[in-house]
């Protein structure tokens, strides 16, 4: 297990109207001294701007906000190979680099108060962080083929043949870090968590966001020792070659889950069936 580390962390948001102080999130600085990691992670699209706000000049936000998580990360690269942080501040935070890019003003970006933590994997804890305090409250358009839940129902129906369904119940594993929410679980000795995950989206970015974004929850997992588990994840394929190389890249982000688990496409159905027919004959 890797030693977890502080950091520290600040939330980038367009204020439209400073009198009111009405603002939309656009992105977060994560900044980590002893893992010797720094990273600005922003939005790549401007909707939720102009829907908030339809009078904002949505094309300027986005263009300034990409120059900002630039020269921030730039910092990083400069910075990153290096035992500490040499940055012209006292104690540096996330806040106090962010500063140098943005200087606090009353202008329409401005930064959130300091917030921070521990962590062992200071990359994903950024991802969640930004999923959390930007992209969580998103309208977003419909980009999905099929559901999580038609994947799921795909794959239920090869244990409705064998009667495997009857045993089926919601199941929490918890972490020093979080606890996560299985709808679908079997037990026989040990538990057996079935994670449906649709791949078969319209646009690529989304699929390896998704992708990125169940690593990151499962993440959390690795430090877990309270019970014993095996997680399979049941990947709906897209159905159109037009993704074909996000698709290749979420597959090997999943690879990389480091949990004991095992992962079945569509085509797969029949060797899943087989293989949780065989774990639930027999007590593990």
């Amino acid at each position: 297990m890797s030693e977890k580390q502080s950091y520290t962390f600040t939330v980038l948001r367009y204020v439209h109207d400073v009198a009111t102080g009405e603002f939309v999130n656009m992105g977060i600085v994560l900044f980590s001294p002893g893992s010797g990691f720094l990273k600005a992670i922003v939005r790549k699209s401007y909707g939720r701007v102009t829907h908030f706000f339809p009078g904002s000049n949505g094309e300027d936000v986005k263009r300034t906000v990409s120059a900002i998580e630039s020269r921030i990360n730039t910092i990083a690269k400069e910075y990153g190979q290096q035992a500490s942080f040499d940055l012209d501040v006292e104690t540096p935070n996330a806040l106090k680099i962010a500063s140098r890019v943005i200087p606090p003003d009353d202008s329409a970006l401005q930064w959130s108060e300091l917030q921070g933590g521990l962590s062992s994997e200071p990359a994903v804890t950024a991802e969640r962080l930004f999923e959390r305090f930007v992209r969580r409250y998103d309208i977003r358009p419909k980009r999905e083929r099929r559901s999580d839940d038609q994947v799921w129902r795909e794959f239920s129906r090869v244990l409705e043949v064998r009667r495997l369904d009857e045993q089926l119940q919601e199941h929490d594993i918890s972490s020093p870090v979080e606890t996560v929410h299985f709808k679908h679980a079997l037990k026989n000795g040990k538990w057996h968590l079935l994670e449906p995950v649709s791949f078969d989206l319209i646009d690529g970015d989304w699929i390896k966001n998704k992708a990125k974004q169940l690593l990151g929850q499962m993440m959390v997992l690795k430090d877990s020792s309270r019970e014993d588990f095996k997680l399979y994840i049941l990947v709906g394929e897209p159905k159109h070659g037009d993704v074909s190389k996000d698709y290749a890249t979420a597959m090997r982000y999943l690879s990389q889950i480091p949990i004991n688990h095992a992962i079945y496409t569509d085509s797969d159905a029949g060797r899943f069936a087989n293989d949780i027919d065989a774990v639930m004959s027999h007590a593990n």
